[in-house]
């Protein structure tokens, strides 16, 4: 695949869609703010301290197209003013970073039948030592609004979508909205928070684990679950669990 490398500043109406090859944006700035970027069959890297400013996020779209796309580094930022998609119609993996950032008013993880995505959030920036007497940059997912791990949203169920979420070494994960995994039938949304090697977190207004498909949760070695900050704090488990045979929710804690 062809690779290109971006440094200075780019300011443009149109969208970013990568496809079949690898973009790296290092150091550089990409700005679009009313329009989207588009990952499929393809690699984007967002690396020291490069910005990237879009509409919505799209990784792993069409149907059987895989997009892999990593923020690294402190002050590394994916910036979406709407929503942010991973893995829709087809596969798509984020990792999040070495203190980077990516915000988005929604993410939604596995959307549509046979979509699969994954999130990953981990480290701090690799300038700062791990110690709590000096300042750290954890990597982090900040979503303004809702987010959903496995969700076949196009009404279809004969093939399960699947949503996942790693956060693990001080990475943290922070959504004021819902937090909903398994939200539909025939869907499975899993989450593991896991707190060794300096901490992890994931803070959400309400969390359904397993609504109307099947939900799981691990918080380990000292992750930390917050639930209600700014939402009403409500945790429930398989709320619609009698949709189909395999929905219903598990959450486990100090395992």
């Amino acid at each position: 695949p062809g690779y290109f490398t971006l440094t200075g500043v780019n300011t443009y109406n149109g969208g970013t869609k990568i496809s079949g090859g690898i973009l790296a944006l290092n150091g550089g700035s990409i700005s679009h703010e009313e329009s989207d970027v588009f990952v499929g069959n393809a690699q984007l890297h967002v690396q020291n301290g490069g910005q990237l400013t879009a509409n919505n996020g799209w990784i792993g779209k069409p149907q059987g197209d895989y997009g892999f796309v990593s923020v690294d580094g402190r002050n590394s930022r994916w910036e979406n003013r709407s929503d942010l998609y991973v893995g829709y119609q087809g596969s798509g993996h984020l990792n999040i970073t070495g203190g980077a950032e990516v915000s988005a008013s929604k993410v939604t993880v596995g959307t549509t039948a046979g979509s699969m995505g994954h999130i990953v959030v981990t480290g701090w920036s690799e300038s700062d030592v791990p110690t709590f007497d000096v300042d750290r940059t954890p990597s982090t997912l900040a979503i303004d609004g809702d987010f959903i791990l496995g969700a076949n949203f196009d009404g279809e169920t004969d093939t399960s979508a699947l949503g996942s979420l790693f956060v693990s070494e001080g990475g943290r994960v922070i959504n004021s909205g819902a937090a909903t995994l398994g939200a539909t039938t025939g869907a499975h949304g899993f989450a593991i928070i896991d707190g060794s090697e300096g901490g992890a977190s994931w803070t959400a207004g309400s969390l359904t684990i397993g609504d109307a498909g099947s939900g799981f949760v691990l918080v380990q070695n000292g992750g930390k679950l917050n639930v209600g900050v700014e939402g009403d704090g409500t945790i429930t488990l398989g709320a619609n669990s009698g949709a189909d045979s395999l929905s219903g929710g598990t959450l486990v804690i100090g395992a």
